[in-house]
């Protein structure tokens, strides 16, 4: 490890994400994150999540950003400007509405780490769908063992959710980090070749959220927290089948935590 890699921080790989570095500062954390391979996680959790929230951030055609926002955003250091841009574009963010559970009466907008986790589900989901070979670690013929393994791992019972009935089948599923933490993916395919993804952690604070919707690059992706466990669904099926698959598992999760 060298001693320049060692002085990079959190500022550093913020600012390396936004491509404001100085070419020797960039060096510095491409060494870096060649030390480190949970870096790269990281940075591309990092970009994914600045993705969405451009996608979600976008003045009404005609219209500028109010002087007052652009105001406090520059009258703050670097790092705080990064997150005001989190927190102004998740004001944009939709709110899936609905009966059982499904009214946004929470605040409008998403806790950073509610972000943050739907950032990385995008992020494993736009990775490992392409697989050919390998899209899972453990294969659905082994389910059993794959979600009392991932059970075990996030600290939580957890289920494969059962989304044939949309003609999805269970292909398998992985663990993955999730901010050090774990986190569980359990992926599906239909018979044209369409997969999505299932992702869920452990949700340390115990709160619950309305469900939302984000929308990048041609991925749906569907996010709340639930009974101590945080949900992602992401996939590239139309919308409105996207929010049905994420009711069904909102519903099939509440059965089994009445079973328990």
């Amino acid at each position: 490890m060298t001693a320049q890699s060692e002085r990079v921080n959190e500022d550093d790989l913020q600012a390396y994400v936004d491509d404001v570095l100085e070419p020797a500062r960039r060096a510095a954390v491409e060494a870096y994150l060649a030390e480190r391979p949970e870096g790269a996680e990281r940075i591309a959790a990092y970009r994914t999540q600045n993705r969405l929230l451009q996608a979600a951030f976008v003045a009404p055609a005609g219209q500028d950003i109010p002087d007052r926002l652009l105001d406090a955003a520059a009258g703050r250091p670097r790092r705080t400007a990064h997150w005001w841009r989190q927190i102004a574009a998740a004001v944009a963010m939709v709110a899936v509405g609905g009966a059982g559970g499904w009214l946004a009466h929470d605040a409008a907008v998403p806790p950073p780490v509610v972000l943050d986790m739907a950032a990385r589900a995008t992020s494993a989901h736009q990775v490992y769908v392409v697989e050919v070979k390998h899209p899972v670690e453990v294969g659905a013929e082994e389910e059993e063992h794959l979600v009392g393994w991932l059970s075990n791992r996030i600290g939580q019972t957890i289920e494969a959710p059962d989304l044939s009935r949309f003609g999805f089948q269970l292909v398998g599923g992985r663990l993955l980090p999730a901010g050090g933490r774990p986190a569980a993916q359990f992926m599906y395919e239909r018979a044209d070749g369409q997969r999505i993804t299932c992702y869920m952690t452990g949700s340390e604070d115990g709160r619950e959220t309305a469900f939302r919707v984000q929308e990048s690059d041609g991925v749906t992706a569907l996010y709340w927290l639930e009974g101590g466990l945080g949900y992602v669904m992401v996939g590239d099926a139309e919308r409105d089948e996207m929010v049905q698959m994420a009711r069904a598992v909102y519903d099939e999760m509440n059965r089994d935590v009445y079973r328990r």
